[in-house]
């Protein structure tokens, strides 16, 4: 599971591989809890453009290819 980009309870759900019942469980919640589910997107697009923006990626490839060209 990539922790890095869900933030377990905030912007989403994480469940164990294979277990069917804990991933019916979390989506019947969010189904019948509008408010959360709306408030777990707005997170999930906040974090996302403040993780993935192109800023920030160009940045990380620049970091990443400088430190390959100084080894």
């Amino acid at each position: 599971m990539n922790t890095s980009i869900i933030d377990d309870g905030k912007t989403g759900y994480l469940v164990p591989l294979m277990d069917i019942e804990s991933l019916i469980s979390k989506t019947y919640g969010l189904l019948c809890n509008k408010i959360l589910l709306q408030e777990m997107a707005k997170e999930s697009v906040r974090r996302a453009t403040n993780l993935f923006n192109t800023d920030e990626i160009t940045t990380q490839y620049l970091k990443f290819f400088t430190s390959i060209l100084q080894n």
